[in-house]
């Protein structure tokens, strides 16, 4: 196969190209002799042909595409930081906010599972969607630790400290995500 290569005119599609194939010969082994009478063992090896290709994405719209809802609901998580949670109106107000993000983050997984396809592995965009999703539901935690702390507490120490561990949760978040994607990316 030393000269053999791809034809020009074969092409996929949504963004994929052909960088590598591969073919190789063997035998399979069946349990049918597939009607043929000269075959008198109970080993009925008949020869295969496997080619075998090596894909690599050269567009990154789709990914885009598929992601952008997730980035956009935690950026709307990132709102509710904002809000006192002193304020038992807010406090809800924040909670009603993450659990649409979360909605939005589970539909928007189906979406993605749907398009790409199920797999039995994790994906780079399963693990964004569900580090996303244990994301908003560790922030709803926090927020739901310092709505209680703040009765009989000092509101100002307080405020310092969960703006600072929601600080934290933002930079931890932005970390793991370029970790998925430049592994995903090194990967092939």
């Amino acid at each position: 196969m030393k000269f053999s290569k791809i034809h020009p005119d074969i092409n996929l599609e949504d963004g994929w190209k052909i960088t590598n194939f591969s073919v190789t010969s063997g035998k399979s082994h069946y349990i049918s002799n597939f009607g043929d009478p000269r075959i008198k063992t109970d080993d009925f090896y008949f020869p295969k042909l496997m080619i075998n290709f090596d894909i690599q994405r050269v567009s990154y719209m789709s990914f885009i595409k598929l992601t952008i809802g997730v980035y956009i609901a935690f950026a709307i998580c990132l709102l509710c930081i904002f809000f006192d949670m002193s304020q038992s109106d807010l406090f809800t107000a924040s909670l009603s906010i993450l659990v649409g993000c979360l909605f939005a983050i589970f539909v928007n997984l189906q979406v993605a599972e749907s398009i790409l396809g199920e797999v039995e592995g994790v994906s780079l965009v399963d693990e964004i969607h569900i580090s996303t999703m244990l994301f908003i539901v560790f922030v709803a935690s926090i927020q739901t630790l310092f709505h209680r702390l703040y009765k009989g507490e000092k509101k100002e120490k307080l405020m310092r400290i969960e703006r600072l561990g929601l600080g934290a949760i933002i930079v931890a978040y932005v970390v793991m995500n370029i970790i998925f994607i430049a592994s995903a990316f090194n990967a092939g």
